[in-house]
């Protein structure tokens, strides 16, 4: 058996929010016959994680009833701390990873429905690759354009400590802080499209419809 088939990749995703901007639950906002958050999770689900860890804090019990996805490495953790921002939920995901022993998280927002296969797939197979050869903690983040975006892989991260991680600055400030960062240049525009009010969730009505009459 090799290291890297040893050496198992949890993921975590972040979907806690009020939803203050948008003014409804946006992880249960209609997009082409699914729910927002399941497009995230669903394609979470095509990779091979440990475990799918989904962070839920305001209305978490509804959203985990409406949600229509049934597999066993799937994970809903509830964040009774939620309002005290994206980090809260960070270090909720944070502990869930470091409780299974993996050496490799993956971090993804709920609201971003449109990240590609193929973005996913780089990442993640980039992640795995630098967990053989490095010992240090290390992260591994894409950028499009010049902007930065999510996935995030977080690598080599056994006993490293997160009490940095405070607000709603989610894993921000650990990304500042890691001796080892990696940016990653890929052509997929989605890593930086999130859904926070009503104008982006008419837009990603237009590009779920897009996307769809373009596989047809």
């Amino acid at each position: 058996m090799t290291r890297l088939e040893q050496e198992p990749v949890c993921a975590v995703i972040l979907a806690a929010g009020t939803s203050s901007r948008m003014g409804r639950e946006k992880q249960l906002l209609p997009l082409k016959g699914r729910y927002l958050l399941e497009w995230v999770i669903a394609t979470a689900l095509i990779f091979p994680f440990e475990a799918v860890f989904v962070i839920t804090g305001h209305q978490s019990e509804k959203i985990r009833e409406k949600i229509g996805i049934n597999a066993s490495r799937l994970k809903w953790i509830k964040n009774a701390r939620y309002e005290r921002g994206q980090s809260a939920s960070f270090h909720v995901g944070w502990r869930a990873v470091m409780d299974t022993g993996c050496k490799g998280a993956m971090f993804f927002l709920g609201d971003q429905p449109f990240l590609t296969e193929e973005t996913i797939r780089f990442v993640f197979r980039t992640g795995q690759r630098r967990q053989q050869q490095e010992t240090a903690p290390f992260a591994i983040r894409p950028v499009y354009h010049g902007c930065p975006g999510h996935p995030v892989f977080f690598g080599n991260i056994s006993g490293l400590e997160v009490t940095t991680v405070t607000g709603d600055q989610g894993g921000r400030s650990l990304l500042r802080e890691l001796p080892q960062q990696h940016l990653l240049p890929v052509s997929d525009p989605f890593i930086t499209f999130d859904i926070d009010t009503e104008a982006d969730y008419q837009q990603a009505q237009q590009i779920a419809a897009a996307l769809e009459k373009s596989t047809r």
